[in-house]
């Protein structure tokens, strides 16, 4: 066995990302006694790795950690004598030439690629749920639309989304710097499964003794109930993009949707219109015949990957125009709430603040005077 080896997990989006890397955060001791690193001084640093890998901007800001981020963490990987794993959803879209950088820069550590898939009917809803709670304003229909179209990965708005969903042509493109059997492909297990299948999938994988790790992490990335996504949306809609990123992260991607509406009870879950299973089946049996042919490491079963076109899920609507409008009004009404709240609390906070200061400055007066 090598001394070091480094597992890149690349993706995909919605496919319990944000889960395994909460666990791997909240259990970095136990992690680094079994030999195994999470490098990063937190979550940020590994996010910034991947922008600067990618030659992406961070949203609007300006970051000055950016520069240099993947060199830095790299470096850290390469001082590790054992296990290292990165778990960064953006490196789904490298390039071929980007993984090619990746794979050299670990040198000489083995390189290994870990890319979790699931079903698309499963999918759409959540990267549809996904664009709003980052401030997109399309209707529900409209992405369909615009998704289930033989040349959207290669042409229009959806490009980049295809290109960290389309789990054989990610595969591929990671495949131009390692052999095959370094690439591994977790499947997401079928709707109503524990997490703790995919944790032990994922922990086994990369060397990790998955019952040493404590599971009980928090808030995960909960899906939204259709009414709360469509509301969502509307409100970006009124927004018209006049917030800030930074002010936009604060107090709608991370309080309204991720603590005030993702926590409502016995939400309406939105499902695909019967109108596109039929390409969603193509395009799910296209993707599993290329993992196939590629030789990969499966971790799980590819049939896990099949859409299961004909059970609809219970209590599932498949557009905003099924709701009536007290399903609207609710989370509405909620959301208003909860906001004065909030507003109110960091009030409180900053009136404390400016009494700190006032009484910081009386007394630099009184020593000035003295």
């Amino acid at each position: 066995m090598p001394r070091q080896v480094v597992y890149l997990h690349v993706g995909s989006p919605k496919t319990g990302t944000t889960f395994l890397q909460q666990v791997l955060i909240a259990n970095r001791e136990s992690l680094q006694a079994q030999g195994v690193l999470f490098p990063g001084a937190n979550h940020k640093a590994q996010v910034l790795a991947a922008f600067d890998l990618l030659g992406l901007r961070f949203n609007d800001q300006k970051e000055p950690r950016l520069r240099g981020a993947w060199d830095r963490l790299a470096a850290e990987a390469s001082a590790f004598d054992g296990t290292t794993v990165v778990s960064q959803e953006f490196l789904g879209v490298a390039t071929p030439e980007q993984a090619r950088r990746a794979v050299e820069s670990l040198s000489p550590a083995e390189v290994h690629v870990v890319y979790t898939a699931r079903d698309l009917l499963r999918q759409m809803p959540s990267m549809w749920q996904t664009r709003a709670r980052n401030g997109h304003m399309e209707t529900w229909e409209n992405f369909l639309a615009g998704v289930c179209r033989s040349d959207a990965a290669k042409t229009g708005p959806y490009t980049r989304l295809w290109q960290n969903q389309d789990s054989a042509d990610i595969c591929r493109r990671w495949a131009e710097a390692l052999p095959a059997e370094r690439i591994h492909v977790v499947t997401v297990p079928p709707s109503g499964s524990s997490p703790t299948v995919l944790w032990q999938r994922f922990a086994t994988l990369v060397g990790i003794d998955p019952d040493s790790c404590d599971l009980d992490v928090g808030q995960n990335n909960t899906s939204l109930g259709l009414a709360e996504a469509e509301m969502l949306r509307r409100v970006n809609v009124e927004l018209d993009q006049r917030m800030k990123w930074p002010d936009y992260r604060a107090l709608v991607k991370d309080f309204l949707s991720r603590s005030v509406l993702s926590g409502r009870a016995d939400p309406v879950k939105l499902a695909v219109p019967a109108e596109h299973h039929a390409w969603i089946e193509e395009r799910a049996e296209r993707i599993i015949t290329g993992l196939r042919e590629g030789g990969y490491d499966v971790v799980g079963d590819l049939d896990e990957l099949k859409p299961l076109t004909g059970r609809p899920t219970a209590a599932a609507a498949f557009s905003p125009n099924d709701l009536v409008p007290a399903q609207m009004l609710d989370p509405a009404v909620e959301s208003v709430t909860q906001l004065l709240i909030h507003m109110g609390d960091r009030q409180r906070e900053l009136a404390k603040v400016r009494k700190q200061l006032r009484a910081v400055r009386r007394h630099q007066r009184r020593e000035r005077a003295g």
